[in-house]
């Protein structure tokens, strides 16, 4: 009987453990897209930026109007970082960071011409994907992101009107896109280009000569959070 009681929780714990690892390997699998026959493929940081741009595609925005059809490069040089990774990065680090939004109408027609820009000057671009899920919620994420970025971000007229009672000035709005250049821990260079007036009236090759300016301050060796360098 001993050694029936011992061989059931044997069994018991192989299965608990079978299943545990099983949970740990769904909860790890996050980043992934079904592949057509039933598989799931981990997506590289490359493949996730066109799977979230381009399912906009062919859709409408909220205001019925369509989404810009684009094309993202297969070969982009898009790294995604966490909130801390950014944080060292801007603090500390060296290389080349910016916000986006796979929907903005001001995102859509510049992403194309600015990641194949990063790739001929073989640049990688690190992205925050949360900026705008930090920014609705308001939470401690981007209230250190405002700190940090102040001097570089307009005016919020979002959220308050100019000329009305108790307009704050000083309260300011992470807006996209917009880039950043920052070497060791200092910003060089930026470029907030959804009120620039070449967008207005699409003229993407004057956007384009901004943005090659813009990472022209990139070092050409640039480091991720996590380089020595």
């Amino acid at each position: 009987m001993k050694k029936i009681a011992i061989a059931i929780i044997a069994t018991i714990l192989v299965a608990a453990g079978t299943v545990a690892i099983l949970y740990f390997l769904r909860d790890n699998y996050d980043e992934s897209s079904n592949n057509g026959n039933g598989n799931q493929t981990v997506l590289t940081d490359a493949q996730r930026f066109v799977e979230e741009h381009e399912r906009f595609n062919n859709t409408l925005r909220d205001n019925g109007e369509p989404h810009l059809n684009i094309t993202i490069p297969a070969d982009n040089t898009v790294v995604y970082v966490t909130f801390d990774e950014l944080m060292e990065l801007m603090n500390y680090g060296t290389g080349v960071f910016f916000f986006g939004i796979p929907s903005c109408p001001s995102c859509r027609p510049i992403f194309p011409g600015f990641l194949q820009i990063a790739i001929d000057m073989g640049i990688p671009l690190h992205y925050y994907y949360y900026m705008r899920e930090d920014r609705e919620a308001h939470n401690e994420r981007y209230v250190a992101l405002l700190d940090r970025l102040r001097s570089y971000l307009p005016v919020n007229d979002r959220d308050q009107t100019p000329g009305e009672p108790g307009f704050d000035p000083e309260m300011k709005r992470i807006s996209v896109p917009h880039i950043f250049v920052v070497r060791d821990g200092v910003i060089v260079a930026h470029a907030m280009l959804n009120r620039h007036p070449y967008l207005a009236t699409n003229n993407l090759d004057g956007i384009y000569a901004i943005i090659r300016d813009v990472l022209s301050h990139a070092v050409s060796s640039t480091c991720t959070p996590t380089d020595d360098c």
